[in-house]
C-alpha cells in the first residue's frame, strides 16, 4: 500500500491487524539531533568526501578535504561510559572551526551547564516521557558560548561527548530519573580524551533502582 501512496489505508491496516485493543504502547520518538556547523568550509571546495565503518572498533568516519585542509570526523557509542563520541580534527594548526547545537522537534529548552557545556531538557508533548541531555567539548582551541551553540574556534582537534536518560522504565512506569546524564560526564572521561580502545575495557557502573540505564531509554539521538 506504501509503495502505491495509499497511506491512510496502510494506516487503517495497521490499527487493525496490528495494534493491540485498546492501544497501550506509545509510539517511538526521536530525542534530538547534534548538529555539528562547520565554520570556514566552502561545499564548493570539498574534495575526496569519504564515509566508512570499522566493524570491528563500531567507529564511523568521515573524511574530506577544502583549500588543503584535511578535514575527519570519528564517531562512536560507548557502553561503558553511556556516551556518544565524536571526535573532529583538522590538519595543521588552528583550521579546525565549528558550532554544536541540539535540534529537537519537542517542547525544550538548552541551558549553559557548569564548565561551558550544554544541557537539553525537554517533554514529549502530549505525553509522560520527560528527557535530558547533557553537551562537553574538549579542544586545543578557544570554546565559547553563543546562545544555543557550543563554539570551538583555533583548534586542531577537539572531541564532544554526549550523555542522554529519559524517565522511561516500561511502559508502566515513567518515575525513572532524568538526572544520570548529569553524573556520566565526570572528569575522568574529559581527560585523556576517550579513545575506542580505552572504553572496551571500562566497567560500568551499577545503576540505582531510579536511574535509567541503556535498557530504558527508546529514545535515539543523531548526529549531522
Amino acid at each position: 500500500m506504501l509503495s502505491e501512496r495509499k497511506q491512510a489505508a496502510a494506516e487503517e491496516l495497521a490499527m487493525e491487524r496490528f495494534m493491540s485493543v485498546p492501544p497501550r504502547r506509545k509510539p517511538y520518538q526521536s530525542f534530538a539531533d547534534l548538529l555539528i556547523e562547520r565554520a570556514g568550509i566552502d561545499a564548493a571546495a570539498v574534495t575526496g568526501y569519504r564515509r566508512s565503518l570499522d566493524i570491528e572498533n563500531a567507529v564511523a568516519r568521515v573524511q574530506f578535504a577544502a583549500d588543503g585542509i584535511e578535514h575527519s570526523q570519528e564517531v562512536f557509542a560507548s557502553f561503558p561510559a553511556q556516551v556518544l563520541a565524536v571526535r573532529l580534527a583538522a590538519s595543521g594548526t588552528g583550521n579546525l572551526s565549528f558550532a554544536a547545537r541540539f535540534g529537537t522537534s519537542h517542547p525544550s529548552q538548552v541551558s549553559t551547564e557548569a564548565g561551558g557545556g550544554r544541557r537539553l531538557s525537554g517533554r514529549v508533548e502530549g505525553g509522560a516521557i520527560r528527557f535530558e541531555a547533557r553537551l562537553a567539548v574538549q579542544a586545543d582551541g578557544t570554546v565559547s558560548s553563543d546562545g544555543e551553540r557550543l563554539r570551538v574556534q583555533g583548534a586542531s582537534e577537539a572531541t564532544l561527548l554526549l550523555a542522554r536518560a529519559t524517565n522511561f522504565v516500561n511502559f508502566r512506569d515513567v518515575s525513572g530519573c532524568t538526572k544520570r546524564c548529569m553524573t556520566i560526564l565526570s572528569p575522568h572521561l574529559l581527560s585523556p580524551t576517550l579513545d575506542p580502545e580505552r572504553s572496551t575495557t571500562s566497567t560500568p557502573e551499577t545503576p540505582s533502582k531510579d536511574s535509567i540505564s541503556s535498557r530504558q531509554m527508546p529514545a535515539g539521538i543523531g548526529v549531522s
